[in-house]
């Protein structure tokens, strides 16, 4: 006979029990009242006010920051400016913070933490963050702001203590990165003191609970501050700060506005986008009819892809691991932009939306759904039907990712399912990818051009000339497969080799101790290995034939699928860190630390966070992201704004920054006579104007060349061939004698800040 009680002291119910036996003097057995002791109890109370304090500390820091009250602006005095050299001079930055604590972020090696604005005459210089080499070498406009010091130069290669001009500073202080940090961590640790039974109790099966509502609730706020630090960082019109989405959007600006860009030298021509096909389109399309704003309702992309990335991968953590915490941190380690190929493409989330990213964020559900139902042979052909779709996401990943998946069932068998009987269903399965593919590989390869002939006679040698410098613009391990894999090792491994390493151990060593993971580290394994396979040897193969045909590669750009080998990798890392805590914090004389593991968990994201930099690193100083995504030029805004205004009545030659030369395209909705990056939508296409654009590209070459003495006449030439009646051009974007020139062959028709509207004569 057993007697319970139950009272509350504190936030735990107590439980005693009374085991009670029969005997003459009545007397209970025994009595255990797991009551805290008072130190405990000290202990407790001491780290949660600890907590709260911090806490409050922190909020009123960042609070003060993100309200612009820990701005400061300074007017430099000319009597303090000291000569660097060169045309470059150097000024103290000093200033008392609103709170004690708050710092001054400066740039630092391999960091571009400032958000110091330099003005001159109140007009914000455009070059931050610069070289200090190239603010003495070469001067007009370029700072830094380093430590406590502010190395700059003026706009016209002037002296500042002489030329009469006011120059001013604009800084903030911010929290200190170690303070936030260690904020998070105590406040990890208080909440598993306090509330023991909301941590990362392990879970049997994949159904979501009432425990799951604080790291969900967790991962929806880092997923919120991501989107709005994205989009306060860009102005209206947006120009988005990537050549790859610039490029979607002119294809959706021609779609849109084919009457404004009827003469646009790319979009003008349907055919030059009907190789690519992905569902990024019509739905970028579909918003940007709402927004008015084309660069606005591309980067609204990132709302669902960071939503459905974070969501995916708690799930696929939970799935394997059945641990929220290590869930939670797989979740936060796919937010970022884990580089590889010598840095020219990512796995997990870049700072604005990409393609790639989308599928990404649905891979996690396809591997949910493999592990729950790929030992079911029936169920195999409706999985790859699945696989088949993503093709109409991302149609260079997609592959990749099916060949991993379809290796990676293998493991799935049950083990009375014959390999032979297994193999024959994975063929009928893999034959359901291909047919759902077929629309799209019919479409692509119609319009596709398969690369170029170099040594045919059909090619002329201006053409082979654009090949080889197109090829140039492309990163080497997209048409060298044995260096794309050393660049993957090289600079992704070396970046993050503990991970890496960890992650293999987990998913070679996990199923020794543990033999119910077995089935779902071999199906990790052999996915790896089918990405690996897809992405690398159908490459080799590819650039095979195209060099036995004599024609440049292919560029079917399937090594770029090599990036997916960055997740099971990951999985590994947090399967063997779930295994860890188990066995070793789980009972014995390690179990008093357990609590501390929720913190160790957010040091170990903030290490990740350091390695490879998102929007929240970047605001709360851990790493930063480059200069030209987190800050918008007012003055390329003011221009596209402008453009968008005016009619439409001849094309644009654009001089100066590839993305700000989209944007006139999809922001400006003005037609474009020539763009060095359109040869993308020209040679994937096998467009006609291929050999136009050749020419084109030859003497824009010339022309930027600040060593040609014959860059204006190079000017000349091609604003003549390309039929551009107006000039959009960047102040230092070509050599001060060609802007004299380019100025003076037009009128000039507005000016913003360092950017000229000029209309030709």
């Amino acid at each position: 006979m057993q007697l319970v009680v139950y009272w509350r002291m504190g936030p735990r119910p107590i439980h005693l029990r009374f085991p009670y036996e029969w005997n003459p003097m009545h007397q209970p057995s025994t009595c255990s009242c797991p009551i805290p002791s008072r130190g405990e109890n000290l202990f407790k109370r001491v780290i949660i006010g600890l907590a709260i304090a911090g806490t409050i500390i922190a909020l009123i820091m960042i609070a003060l920051q993100a309200f612009g009250l820990s701005r400061r602006t300074i007017t430099i005095d000319p009597t303090l400016i000291s000569p660097l050299g060169g045309f470059g001079y150097v000024y103290p930055i000093s200033g008392a913070p609103p709170i004690a604590g708050m710092n001054l972020r400066s740039d630092k090696a391999g960091s571009h933490a400032s958000d110091l604005v330099l003005k001159e005459n109140g007009t914000a210089l455009t070059d931050p963050h610069s070289q200090h080499s190239e603010i003495v070498s070469e001067g007009n406009g370029r700072y830094s702001h380093w430590g406590a010091t502010l190395y700059f130069s003026t706009s016209d290669r002037t002296d500042p203590r002489s030329n009469g001009r006011t120059y001013q500073a604009e800084y903030s202080f911010a929290p200190p990165a170690w303070l936030i940090l260690a904020v998070l961590a105590l406040d990890a640790v208080a909440v598993r003191l306090w509330l023991p039974s909301i941590s990362i109790r392990p879970i049997d099966k994949l159904i979501l609970s009432r425990a799951d509502t604080l790291p969900l609730t967790l991962l929806g706020a880092v997923a919120s501050f991501e989107v709005l630090l994205l989009l306060a960082a860009n102005s209206s019109p947006t120009i988005i700060q990537n050549t790859d989405a610039g490029t979607i959007s002119g294809w959706v600006a021609g779609e849109l506005h084919p009457d404004r860009l009827a003469s646009d030298f790319v979009v003008s021509d349907p055919s030059t986008s009907r190789f690519y096909i992905s569902a990024f389109v019509p739905v970028v399309k579909s918003l940007a009819s709402y927004t008015d704003d084309i660069g606005l309702a591309y980067l609204f992309m990132y709302i669902p892809i960071v939503l459905i990335e974070l969501f995916g991968y708690y799930l696929l953590g939970l799935r394997i691991t059945g641990n929220r915490l290590w869930s939670s941190v797989l979740a936060l380690m796919t937010i970022v932009p884990v580089w590889n190929l010598g840095r020219s493409d990512l796995f997990g989330l870049y700072w604005i939306p990409l393609v790639r990213n989308a599928y990404d964020g649905l891979l996690p559900f396809l591997i949910i759904a493999f592990l729950s139902f790929g030992a079911r042979l029936a169920a195999l052909p409706v999985l790859f039907a699945l696989c088949g779709l993503t093709i109409y996401v991302h149609p260079v990943s997609a592959p990749v990712g099916a060949a991993g998946l379809w290796l990676g069932s293998f493991a799935l068998a049950g083990p009375r399912t014959s390999f032979g009987r297994n193999f024959a269903v994975l063929i009928a399965a893999g034959l359901v990818f291909v047919l759902m593919a077929t629309p799209f590989a019919i479409s692509f390869f119609s319009s596709f051009s398969g690369g170029e002939v170099v040594n045919s006679p059909n090619v002329t040698e201006l053409q082979a000339d654009a090949l080889k410098d197109f090829q140039k613009s492309l990163a080497p391990g997209q048409y060298d497969a044995w260096l794309a894999v050393r660049e993957f090792l090289g600079d992704t491994g070396v970046t993050a080799w503990p991970i890496w390493v960890t992650g293999l151990a987990g998913l070679i060593f996990v199923p020794f101790v543990q033999s119910k993971f077995r089935r779902t580290c071999h199906f990790f394994l052999l996915f790896l290995l089918g990405c690996l396979g897809a992405s690398v040897g159908l490459s080799w193969v590819d650039q095979a034939i195209a060099h036995w045909l004599g024609r440049t590669p292919f560029q079917l750009d399937l090594i770029r699928g090599m990036r997916l080998i960055v997740m099971p990798v990951l999985v590994g890392f947090v399967l063997l860190l779930t295994l860890v805590e188990t066995r070793f914090f789980a009972a014995g004389r390690l179990a008093p630390l357990r609590p501390a593991i929720p913190a160790a968990a957010i040091l170990l994201v903030a290490y990740w966070w350091g390695l490879f930099p998102n929007w929240i690193s970047d605001r709360i100083g851990i790493s930063s992201i480059t200069n030209d995504v987190k800050s918008q030029d007012p003055d390329a805004s003011a221009l596209i704004s402008y453009l968008r205004g005016r009619p439409s009545n001849g094309t644009v030659l654009p001089i100066g920054r590839q993305v700000v030369g989209q944007a006139v395209r999809y922001a400006g909705l003005q037609p474009l006579a020539f763009l060095k990056i359109d040869a993308n939508s020209l040679f994937y296409s096998g467009s006609d104007k291929w050999i136009k654009w050749a020419e084109l590209n030859k003497l824009n070459r010339a022309m930027l060349d600040p060593n040609n003495r014959n860059g204006a006449d190079s000017f000349d030439l091609l604003a003549a061939r390309s039929g551009a009646r107006y000039v959009v051009l960047e102040k230092g974007a070509v050599s001060p004698t060609v802007e004299t020139h380019i100025l003076a062959k037009g009128k000039m028709i507005n000016q913003f800040g360092h950017w000229s509207l000029v209309e030709l004569n």
